[in-house]
């Protein structure tokens, strides 16, 4: 007659083995697509994690009770069978983004996982076995450890971890019993991290389309008023004002135009269609359209590209970069000066460059000048007729093709970008001849 082992924990063993491998490879799923934690998820990584409790308790129990009596059929096949389901488990919760801690109904570390190692620099070897409180772990996940239990029920809470990465930590705790030894929590950790500077970055967007779209509404509202108050009778003050409505207009056309293509690259409408496309044709059509902002400053644009120069990268797009990386050169340079626009192989890829004598860049911005509505001097970008976005327009079209951008500059001589693409296909051939000079 078999044991009462072979009874009672076998079977159990089975159903355990059987479903919660399932489970924990369907949280896997779930928890990776879901930005937020309900108490579903929880529930089934609970499941997740109890399993792989019962599998070490199973398996022990059958080690020893095997290694005491001869009683139970191929033995050594069983143990071997819940040795693997064990693994499979530790293995799925171990590659989990996110965090497990199990305390048991002594407030021990019971489990912990190698994504909460990672968030809170422990080590599961050190800390399985010690008290939850003087496991060197963020105080709040003892508290909410024993909160959880003591009131039966799920409990939520956000932290953020000191030091310089200010990571943000979303923790759900989670009670469960186990028939033995009584109640236990279990500590789920996200890492909302991005999640919070996503959001932190959609408010200052919101604040900063907010004051942008004021600004030239202002202006031409004050301006109107200062016609219908007088001004219209004196002919030189109306064409004045008319003029600055007609520039205030255009700013704001220029903005919605910029907003509008932010918001398409964020909500992914539009797409990156790449082709072999000569340089050439590409920065001429760029230049074209920079023309008279550039002769009526007095700017000398020069452009240089080596005749039949391929670059591998959508059309439509490039023009765009390179018109608003000569636009914002066209901006910051003064009047007599001078824009170098040139291409060339730069082994494998391309690179297109765009140089300024115009007014530099303090070294310490260069890392935010690509961000959305950043400026170096607001006041000077505002009366340039600048929307803080070119850039950043510059930067998103870049990334869409796998390239680089490098500032090169110094304060009061200029400055130099310099975008780099990736090859395309093996059969993409980048040639050049003569070079093809131009000024406009």
């Amino acid at each position: 007659m078999k044991n009462d082992l072979t009874k009672v924990i076998l079977p159990q063993a089975l159903i355990w083995a059987g479903t919660g491998l399932l489970v924990v490879l369907g949280i896997r799923l779930m928890c990776r697509q879901s930005p937020g934690y309900l108490e579903l998820p929880l529930i089934f990584i609970g499941l997740a994690a109890i399993n792989l409790l019962w599998l070490e308790l199973i398996w022990r129990g059958l080690y020893k009770q095997n290694r005491e009596t001869s009683t139970i059929d191929d033995p050594d096949v069983t143990v071997r069978t819940l040795q693997q389901d064990k693994r499979r488990a530790e293995m799925v919760l171990s590659e989990m983004a996110d965090g497990i801690v199990v305390v048991d109904a002594d407030g021990c570390i019971a489990l912990l996982n190698r994504a909460a190692e990672d968030f809170f620099g422990v080590m599961a070897s050190r800390v399985v076995g010690m008290k939850i409180e003087n496991a060197d772990l963020h105080p709040e996940l003892a508290r909410m450890a024993f909160n959880c239990v003591s009131e039966n029920k799920i409990l939520a809470s956000e932290i953020r971890l000191p030091g310089l990465t200010q990571r943000v930590l979303e923790i759900r705790a989670a009670p469960f019993s186990e028939v033995e030894h009584g109640a236990s929590a279990l500590l789920l950790i996200h890492d909302l991290t991005e999640v919070r500077r996503h959001e932190k970055n959609q408010k200052e967007f919101v604040s900063n389309v907010s004051h942008e779209l004021r600004t030239p509404i202002t202006a031409v509202r004050v301006t109107a008023e200062a016609l219908l108050s007088g001004a219209k009778n004196d002919a030189e003050l109306v064409d004045r004002f008319l003029n600055n409505i007609l520039s205030e207009s255009d700013r704001l056309s220029a903005l919605i135009d910029d907003l509008m293509e932010i918001a398409k690259r964020d909500s992914g409408i539009i797409r990156t269609e790449k082709s072999d496309v000569k340089l050439a044709g590409i920065i001429d059509r760029a230049c074209l359209t920079i023309k008279p902002q550039a002769q009526q400053k007095g700017v000398t644009v020069t452009v240089s590209v080596p005749e039949g120069l391929v670059g591998y990268g959508d059309g439509a797009q490039l023009v765009q970069l390179v018109q608003n990386l000569i636009d914002n050169a066209v901006k910051y340079t003064p009047e007599g000066g001078s824009i170098e626009v040139t291409a060339a192989p730069s082994g494998e890829s391309v690179s297109i460059s765009v140089r300024d004598t115009g007014i530099g860049i303090p070294h310490g911005e260069i890392d935010r000048i690509f961000e959305r509505f950043y400026r170096v001097d607001k006041a000077r970008s505002r009366r340039l007729g600048g929307t803080g976005l070119g850039l950043a327009i510059v930067k998103d079209i870049v990334d869409a093709h796998s390239g680089t951008i490098a500032v090169d500059t110094q304060l009061g001589k200029g400055s130099r970008f310099i975008v780099t693409l990736p090859p395309g296909p093996a059969d993409t051939e980048i040639y050049h001849t003569a070079s093809d000079h131009g000024r406009i």
